[in-house]
């Protein structure tokens, strides 16, 4: 089954359909630690979307760099670090992974 997520100009993907109302299922995708399914859907997002997702993009960001350490893909999650810290000079982040 093909997941992925493409939005067309208007930020939708279908008629009503938000780029927000995408991001509760990654979410939910998160938390469940489905880490590549986390990887496709959130970069897909940054990759055609993220001047849409406004500040939320920072989120999305975050989900991607946790999964890609998650799967052990370290210079992945290594790349997405470098594009947070450089957003956000001097941020100390902090994670628990179970």
């Amino acid at each position: 089954m093909n997941h992925a997520t493409h939005f067309d100009d208007s930020g939708t993907k279908e008629p009503g359909t938000t780029i927000l109302s995408t991001l509760i299922p990654l979410f939910n995708i998160w938390l469940s630690r489905q880490s590549l399914m986390t990887l496709k859907i959130g970069r897909n997002l940054i990759e055609n979307s993220a001047a849409r997702l406004g500040d939320e993009q920072w989120d999305v960001y975050e989900q991607i760099f946790v999964a890609a350490i998650d799967i052990g893909d370290f210079a992945l999650a290594d790349h997405y670090l470098q594009v947070i810290t450089a957003q956000f000079p001097g941020l100390k982040m902090t994670f628990t992974f179970v």
